[in-house]
């Protein structure tokens, strides 16, 4: 193994571990690597009775939810 394999082996490791958004489907999901635990959260409207499940930035559709990322986030 050359020592620019060994380096990015080691920087996939670093990176690849620990809590984040690692779910493409929802920001709401929360994924600790490389174990797999997930955490997803939910949000009720208990006056209408509906729920929201997953969301996803940068759905267009009329009915979808509008997320609006925070200053970490990529843009």
């Amino acid at each position: 193994m050359t020592v620019e394999s060994r380096k990015y082996a080691d920087l996939n490791r670093r990176l690849v571990s620990g809590w984040n958004t690692w779910n493409t489907r929802s920001v709401l999901a929360h994924v600790c690597l490389p174990e797999g635990a997930a955490f997803n959260l939910g949000l009720k409207d208990y006056a209408s009775d509906e729920h929201l499940q997953e969301a996803l930035i940068g759905r267009q559709g009329k009915d979808d939810e509008q997320i609006v990322p925070g200053p970490r986030a990529c843009s």
